[in-house]
């Protein structure tokens, strides 16, 4: 276990839905970690168990609140193999990507549309939790990059990178090998695209994952 992984894996804790939704576990754990101080005991041990169980599942490394202890335990898990969910096999090729951008939409007057913007924050928070990598930028005139993953937001008369076809979410493969650009137009998109019983719903043909050409219409 190198030195900095501790704190990395106390970071994506924080980040998670579990303790960014409550100020209460997320004070607590802070200052467990910072002042040896216990607050909340048994709902911050059950927050940890909750985490690892679900959101960080994939973790190889563990934190735990052993009973009449005041101090974190790391350890390190034995191997699992975790099934995907429908969501991941969804948004697996930009989870296993070290290289994602999104392209998002611009107004005339050079700026983003307000459900646009909520769009890009719902999936480059996603993404961090997840533990993918996201670069954000605004689309041009000028083609994908063709050593990326792309995904993109907006509409056709926002972002010429899009293809007004009817779907509000769209995988399509890039004309790079190997990579490929994910479309999710709009808010609601995003919101189904993260929604693990939409996706599941959306993905129940394909048992294997989503294929290249893949649409949603709604």
């Amino acid at each position: 276990m190198q030195a900095e992984e501790p704190r990395l894996l106390l970071d994506r804790i924080l980040r998670s839905r579990l303790f960014r939704g409550d100020g209460r576990l997320s004070q607590a754990l802070i200052r467990l970690v910072q002042e040896n101080v216990l607050e909340h005991e048994d709902e911050l041990r059950a927050a940890l168990r909750d985490y690892f169980e679900n959101e960080g599942r994939r973790e190889r490394l563990r934190a735990a609140l052993p009973a009449d202890q005041r101090t974190l335990y790391f350890y390190e898990a034995a191997a699992v193999v975790v099934e995907c969910s429908a969501v991941e096999r969804f948004w697996q090729p930009h989870l296993a990507s070290g290289n994602n951008l999104l392209l998002h939409g611009v107004l005339e007057s050079g700026g983003v549309e307000l459900d646009e913007m909520y769009t890009v924050l719902c999936i480059a928070t996603w993404l961090q939790e997840q533990g993918g990598k996201l670069e954000v930028r605004p689309a041009s005139c000028e083609e994908a990059p063709a050593d990326a993953d792309i995904i993109l937001t907006g509409s056709a008369a926002t972002n010429p990178l899009v293809e007004e076809d009817g779907y509000s979410i769209r995988r399509r493969p890039a004309p790079s090998p190997g990579r490929v650009i994910t479309v999710i137009r709009h808010l609601e998109a995003a919101r189904i695209a993260t929604d693990e019983e939409a996706m599941s719903q959306a993905g129940a043909p394909f048992p294997d994952g989503f294929p290249a050409d893949f649409g949603l219409k709604f």
